[in-house]
């Protein structure tokens, strides 16, 4: 054969085993892509967790009722440790926070804690349960819910006259 053939020959498997390797490693990195996707929606699969703000009933309440900045970041606190379809304020392990736990959490006094959530029941945003010289927050689902959507929301904790 022509030593021209041979080489262009060659030159073409060359590209070929490039191309080869390309796509090899492409599909490599495709089933990674795979497998870390499985991974987060198995993580999310048993947290499903998503916080629902009802904007409307938010607006609402928000020009009805005057929060001092306090109230807003305790109020945004409560929100994130939100528990999933209970409206219970609770930690990563699904245990109710208390206000002792929330100071923490928070790095304010526990009086300060106690005050603000006195008057956030007040304005009906949230509700104080005591429990054993403990007390707990559940938050109105009329403005906050953590969970899925149900079909029917009697039975979920709406402490607002609004309908």
């Amino acid at each position: 054969m022509d030593k021209a053939v041979l080489k262009e020959n060659q030159r073409l498997q060359d590209e070929l085993n490039i191309r080869d390797m390309v796509i090899t490693k492409m599909q490599e990195e495709d089933k990674i892509r795979r497998e870390e996707g499985k991974k987060r929606r198995a993580r999310q699969g048993r947290t499903r967790w998503f916080t629902k703000v009802f904007n409307n009933n938010t607006k609402e309440l928000l020009k009805s009722t005057k929060f001092d900045n306090v109230e807003l970041a305790i109020l945004f606190y409560l929100v994130v440790y939100l528990g999933y379809e209970n409206n219970e304020v609770v930690d990563n392990d699904g245990q109710r926070l208390n206000i002792s736990d929330l100071a923490k959490i928070a790095g304010m006094h526990r009086t300060t804690i106690s005050d603000a959530l006195a008057r956030l029941e007040e304005k009906r945003v949230l509700r104080r349960i005591k429990d054993g010289g403990k007390t707990y927050i559940i938050l109105d689902a009329y403005f906050f819910y953590r969970g899925e959507a149900p079909n029917d929301w009697k039975g979920y904790p709406q402490l607002s006259n609004c309908e």
